[in-house]
Parts: structure tokens; sequence; C-alpha cells
């Protein structure tokens, strides 16, 4: 029987309470060992240190670690982690900035540890079906839409807002992984516009357009529906024929047909593709979203400079 590997939390915030913790504790691959932040205390049934220093110098092994902390200060924690030999889990988005991704990347590869950018929203119930529609059908065109609460899942993060924390793309970037996984293709941006908020240095909402070949997708990120939340895709055949994922991928509609809506959780197959890399010694680090949301980013925050 092979010993479950041991695991640390790097980040002890409201993504890592609500979804990686539980995925591990279902896991019976994994054993959820310690964790690391500066401003949580340790529980009864979960030791928590307050640095990657302190947590070398207690001498708890472990063999992997799930980084969920803001993506701007995650360079120097791989770092130590792979010198360390440890396995990591990249809670998306995998870094602040697509040069310290790909530095992230580099890293991993030198010193021959697994690495996974941990896109959860490709671990949605009808990826699969949908990546299949898209290869049967010639794609004309299509539209994505997603409009949340800020407040509701990213309450008190102002990490989000300062730079290097993408503001709306934090979310978007979540579509923009299932596209990517759906229908690979050589996305350019085109027309984007954001908007930022007084005292921010990331936007709140953001459009703009995605080409390949003959293909156009618009997309509209906005953060402040408070009512209603849109998580959708969109996409239009030659023949016809149309597919909507929405609920971010737990619902899926085809034509005319009723919506097929499954309730599975994304982190379980998160954990599941972790622990097949982990076995396998493989990493599995497509940055295609990371690069899309950048290139927005940066076109629309040039457009607005020069207005």
């Amino acid at each position: 029987m092979r010993r479950p590997v041991r695991v640390v939390l790097i980040g002890l915030g409201k993504i890592a309470r609500d979804q990686h913790c539980g995925a591990l504790l279902r896991n019976p691959d994994f054993e959820l060992v310690c964790a690391v932040d500066p401003q949580v205390a340790s529980t009864q049934n979960l030791p928590v240190f307050p640095s990657i220093e302190a947590l070398f110098s207690s001498k708890i092994e472990f063999d992997a670690a799930a980084v969920c902390t803001p993506p701007q200060i995650r360079k120097d924690i791989c770092e130590k982690l792979f010198s360390n030999g440890c396995a990591v889990l990249l809670e998306k988005p995998p870094a602040s900035d697509l040069a310290t991704a790909r530095s992230i990347g580099t890293a991993a590869r030198k010193s021959g540890s697994v690495l996974f950018a941990a896109w959860h929203s490709r671990f949605s119930p009808h990826i699969d079906a949908a990546r299949d529609w898209v290869r049967a059908n010639k794609v004309l065109s299509g539209s994505i839409e997603w409009r949340e609460n800020v407040e509701e899942w990213h309450p008190g993060q102002t990490w989000l807002w300062q730079a290097g924390g993408l503001g709306v793309f934090d979310p978007g970037i979540n579509a923009l992984s299932i596209l990517t996984e759906i229908f690979p293709a050589d996305w350019q941006v085109r027309n984007a516009k954001v908007s930022v908020p007084l005292n921010a240095v990331a936007p709140d909402a953001a459009d703009f357009c995605l080409h390949a070949d003959d293909i156009t997708v618009s997309a509209s990120f906005e953060f402040h529906q408070r009512e209603d939340e849109i998580w959708r895709i969109q996409l239009v055949a030659a023949n016809g024929e149309t597919l909507e994922l929405s609920e971010g991928g737990a619902s899926l509609k085809l034509r005319d047909g009723a919506p097929n809506i499954l309730n599975v959780n994304e982190y379980d197959g998160v954990y599941r593709r972790f622990s097949d890399l982990i076995r396998a010694n493989q990493t599995d680090y497509d940055l295609a979203p990371m690069e899309i949301a950048e290139n927005a980013l940066l076109m629309g925050l040039s457009s607005n400079s020069s207005e």
C-alpha cells in the first residue's frame, strides 16, 4: 500500500479553506500535515507556521505543497520549495505576471520538481463533452460573459487591486482556462478596454475580443454583479449548432435542448490530477490562459492611457 503524499498548504485564505482543505481530506492519496500563514494560528488538528523558514526549521516532513497565497509573492516561495525537493501545485493564477510564471516554470525544470498550474475550472464536469463538440463542429463565433460579485468571492482581499493582482481577470481567467482547454488555438487579443477603480491598479471590468483564424469570440468580465451572477461561454457553429457552458462549466446546453447540470467538485479533480502527476513525476504547467489575460490587461491599460 502506497504511503499518502504529505502536503502543506501555503496560505490559508478563503480558497484554501473553502476548497483545498476539503479536497485534500477527501482524497486518500494525500495527507494534510500542516500549513503556512502569518495571520492564522495553529489549531489542535493542524499546525500552522508563520513562514516557510519556520516550516523548514520545524523538521516536519512533507512531499508536496499547494500554494494558495496572493500571486505577487509566489516566486520566492516556489524556489524555496523546489530546493527542498517538493512537488508544487499553484492555485490560479500561477503568478502575478507571465514573466514570473515562466521563471517559476524554469526553476521547476532545473530542480526536477513536479509543477502543476491548477486551472480548477478545467475540472468542471462538461469539459470533455464541450471539447468533443468543438472538434465535431466548425466554430464561427462565440461569447464569454463572466460577471460576479467581488464582495462575495473576494471579501477584504486588497491584493486583488494592487499591481499583479489582476483585478477582474482573476475570476475571468477561469473562463479563459476553459476556452483554451476545449478550443486550443492561437488566440489573439484585440480591442481591449478596461475600467480601473479609483485608488486601484487592477481593473474591475474588461471587454475585449479574441481572434483565431476566422473565428471571433467576444469577452466581457465584470466584478460588481450583485445579483444573477453569470459565468457563461457560448459558441456558434457554421451548421447552426450552438453550445452553452454556464455556471462555470457545471451546466451544458446544446442547441435548443435543456441544460444538463452536474454538481461536481472541481477541486476533487484537481487533486486527482496532482496525485497522478506526482506518481508519474510529471509537470502540467500550461500558461495559455495567463498569456491571454495579460495581453488583454496590458492592451486595455494602454488604451486608457492614450485616451
